[in-house]
């Protein structure tokens, strides 16, 4: 009776709430900090196990690597079993964020494979998976973890009979439709065209996809009216050698990466582009090549990088301008305009 009474305290507010609502309460914590809460009392000690949301940031553990790499591989291993332990006390039917936030690569690629099968069979909504070493986001993507793309596909067999013979089941792929996925965010994991492919026509709901230092990705193309693809952000993808966007629902673009070939034609949503390339950019018609969505656009955002300049001048065969200052008169519903210029200066004697 007495436990009752002091898990019930007049003056406890929030305990007296109903499980709904705590459970929402603790959606907006990290996983650690949510488990913390279930040495309040009783009635708390099994709410963070229902939380849909799970956010396994580990900020300083990763802080502590980067100051003593000896550190990295225990510290893998202590991660790993956290998140398989929370994982194996989780019961609430669905999630909607799942986060990992860590250090790890390819050698991890067990455990982070039954995580993403383990989100997506709670039918997840947003999940990221940023194995980033720090925030700067840079590391030799050869290590990098590969999105498996068994998550889109499934495969099967199908028998049948030929003459009154037996003949022997003949295997093949089938789309697994995905029905909950919306937010995909990916940093330093690598995944490659087909697998693009594969995702575009298994989540029929993806509104975001952010690809962060994908060493594997080579050709991207994003095509076609029945994509819910409405935010597309590529950034820092060393291996990439065109984008092609066309015939999208596309509101919202971002580009960080060197100078390649840009397609973006009919997309008529398209109102936000952001780019940042290198000085090559400009040598290879950037603008030409992002004339066919100026239409539509209301903010833009150039940034140009040039690492070495000597001499500058406001010459056209020194520094073109003129592109840039042309291509403005095609941009009719453009409210907003950034560009700029990342310069490395040397004085002259």
């Amino acid at each position: 009776m007495k436990g009752n009474q002091h898990d019930y305290n007049p003056e406890d507010v929030v305990s007296r709430m109903p499980d709904d609502i705590l459970i929402t309460i603790l959606s907006y914590l990290t996983v650690k900090e949510a488990a913390v809460t279930s040495h309040l009392s009783k009635r708390w000690r099994h709410l963070w196990r229902r939380t849909v949301h799970l956010d396994f940031e580990d900020n300083g553990r990763k802080e502590q690597i980067l100051l003593q790499p000896k550190l990295r591989l225990p510290a893998r291993n202590r991660y790993i079993n956290w998140v398989n332990r929370v994982m194996c006390h989780h019961n609430s039917p669905m999630i909607e964020d799942f986060v990992i936030s860590f250090n790890l690569d390819k050698q991890s690629k067990g455990a982070i494979t039954k995580w993403i099968e383990f989100a997506m069979s709670k039918n997840v909504q947003n999940l990221e998976l940023n194995l980033m070493e720090d925030e700067d986001g840079f590391s030799d993507d050869v290590r990098n973890f590969v999105f498996p793309i068994k998550i889109f596909i499934k495969k099967t067999r199908l028998s049948c009979r030929q003459h009154s013979m037996n003949v022997p089941p003949m295997p093949f792929t089938m789309v697994r439709e995905i029905k909950f996925l919306k937010t995909l965010i990916l940093k330093c994991v690598n995944i490659n065209d087909e697998t693009i492919g594969e995702m575009m026509k298994s989540c029929q709901v993806l509104e975001h996809l952010h690809i962060h230092n994908s060493g594997h990705l080579v050709k991207l193309i994003i095509r076609g009216p029945a994509l819910a693809l409405r935010k597309l952000e590529i950034r820092q993808c060393l291996g990439l050698q065109s984008i092609e966007i066309r015939d999208s629902n596309l509101a919202l673009f971002e580009y960080l990466g060197s100078g390649i070939p840009l397609t973006l034609n009919n997309n008529p949503s398209l109102e936000t582009v952001y780019l940042g390339a290198g000085y090559s950019g400009i040598e290879n018609n950037l603008f030409q090549q992002i004339s066919g969505c100026l239409p539509y656009l209301r903010n833009l955002r150039l940034n140009i990088y040039r690492p070495k300049v000597n001499l500058l001048t406001f010459q056209r065969s020194m520094f073109p301008l003129f592109p840039i200052t042309n291509f403005l008169t095609m941009l009719p519903y453009c409210s907003r305009i950034i560009c700029t210029f990342f310069l490395s200066l040397r004085c002259l004697k």
